[in-house]
């Protein structure tokens, strides 16, 4: 097989030069398949390794950055529940010591004279008959 003479020295990984001391008639070279030239195909090989290295390298990195995007987000969203659920406690607290105060207010009201009066004649908030009924002789 013969290679034709070329310009494209671009992929050209080996230059051949022929020298004598008589001038020579160099009809062809013979030519190599690029499949035989291991050290071609070895740097071939590593060039696309270091992509494909390169590509997952990017990716580590841009799921890195996500990670620490999202732990940001978590830990906003953390701190408002417990912001949210200090100020629930909060209002639980307080409407649960309203609740003590209004059963301490209606346990007085219960114990005063005047209701008791009032239950006995028939009359008032815990009697069984409506305002302006006769009280029971």
């Amino acid at each position: 097989a013969s290679i034709p003479p070329t310009d494209n020295l671009a992929n050209a990984h080996f230059f051949v030069a022929v020298c004598s001391f008589q001038p020579l008639n160099v009809p062809s070279f013979v030519d190599i398949s690029s499949t035989h030239n291991l050290l071609r195909e070895r740097e071939k090989h590593i060039r696309g390794l270091q992509g494909e290295l390169a590509d997952a390298q990017r990716k580590h990195n841009d799921l890195i950055a996500e990670r620490q995007r999202l732990s940001g987000e978590l830990e906003q969203v953390h701190q408002a529940s417990e912001l949210s659920l200090r100020k629930v406690q909060d209002d639980l607290t307080a409407t649960q010591r309203q609740l003590e105060d209004l059963r301490l207010e209606q346990q007085q009201a219960k114990s005063s004279g005047w209701i008791r009066l009032g239950h006995k004649l028939g009359v008032g908030p815990w009697s069984n008959r409506g305002v302006g009924s006769r009280p029971r002789s």
